[in-house]
């Protein structure tokens, strides 16, 4: 609580110096007071930062508008969901309206948040773990730390990386990327904090759910359609090469010189043409063993995929089913 919450309850100055004389209280700074049962929270320094911004208000009015308040961000706001390693040795804000302090441990940052960009974690508002990805790319903290706070949100679920990735596109000249590609950004960010495959399981995961189906018959459905549609390539190229010589089994001799070839290639149903192909010459165009190369971290990925679904309530239900039918 602050000063100005106890004046409003009707507890004056020295009744406030009386009970932190008598230890029921604690002072966390100027005006700040915490009762002594709370003096073990971890968040204590934060959260009487954060309320002596604004003390004549009461935490819960500000929690009900929280971007119209200050707003822990930046490597605050990492430490408080405790994703990466960075340092907070200040306390950050980011506010709407100019305000300056001369608290050393303070920092604050001036800019509108939108409403989707602040959310209320462990009694504060705070910046989402996306808008604090990027709140620490532009403030130019270094790659791997932010990396580090990005692979833990991606670990705990707390980010969709779909989305992030266009707001990232700022950001890639700064990792010698092509300018405005944020999709490769976000490739880099995620192997820099060495979590590609949980976000390949979770979009596998996703997948499989939307289908209906377990993680290996969906991932194996993945790679067989790739399969097809190399195969599928690797024909169109051969008939495409070879057409001369297939037209002249299937059209006149007096109609294959007047005809363009470019324009009559969407219109050849292939269907038809197969039986003309000689398979013997088509084959050696076909690697089979590059088709049904599965890449060494396939298995990995589908293993961490399968755990994204594998949780106690479906392993739950999976023995259930087992005893109603046994």
């Amino acid at each position: 609580m602050t000063t100005c919450h106890a004046q409003t309850a009707g507890v004056s100055r020295t009744q406030l110096n009386r009970l932190v004389a008598a230890d029921v209280l604690v002072r966390l700074s100027h005006g700040v007071y915490a009762l002594r049962a709370f003096a073990a929270d971890d968040l204590l320094d934060l959260r009487a930062a954060w309320l002596a911004l604004d003390p004549a208000r009461l935490a819960a009015d500000r929690l009900f508008g929280p971007t119209a308040t200050a707003v822990v961000s930046h490597a605050s706001a990492a430490h408080l969901y405790g994703h990466g390693d960075l340092l907070a040795d200040r306390h950050e804000f980011t506010l709407s309206i100019r305000k300056q302090t001369r608290r050393p441990e303070l920092r604050l940052h001036r800019c509108s948040l939108a409403t989707d960009d602040v959310t209320i974690h462990r009694g504060l508002p705070v910046t989402t773990p996306a808008r604090t990805v990027l709140d620490l790319l532009t403030t130019h903290h270094d790659g791997e730390h932010v990396a580090a706070v990005l692979a833990d949100a991606v670990r705990a679920g707390l980010i969709d990386v779909a989305a992030l990735a266009p707001r990232l596109a700022p950001f890639a000249a700064r990792f010698s990327l092509p300018r405005g590609d944020g999709a490769a950004t976000l490739a880099h960010l995620l192997d820099l904090g060495d979590v590609t495959h949980e976000v390949e399981a979770d979009a596998i995961a996703a997948g499989a759910r939307r289908a209906g189906t377990t993680t290996s018959r969906y991932l194996a459905e993945m790679m067989s359609q790739g399969i097809m549609d190399q195969v599928n390539e690797v024909v169109r190229t051969a008939l495409t090469a070879n057409l001369t010589n297939i037209l002249d089994k299937v059209l006149p001799m007096k109609l294959l010189p007047q005809t363009d070839v470019a324009q009559l290639l969407p219109q050849i149903d292939v269907a038809q043409l197969l039986p003309q192909i000689d398979v013997a010459q088509l084959l050696p165009r076909i690697d089979v063993a590059q088709l049904v190369q599965v890449p060494p971290d396939v298995g990995v990925t589908m293993r961490a995929a399968q755990a994204r679904l594998d949780t106690p309530a479906v392993q739950a239900q999976r023995a259930a089913a087992r005893r109603a039918t046994s």
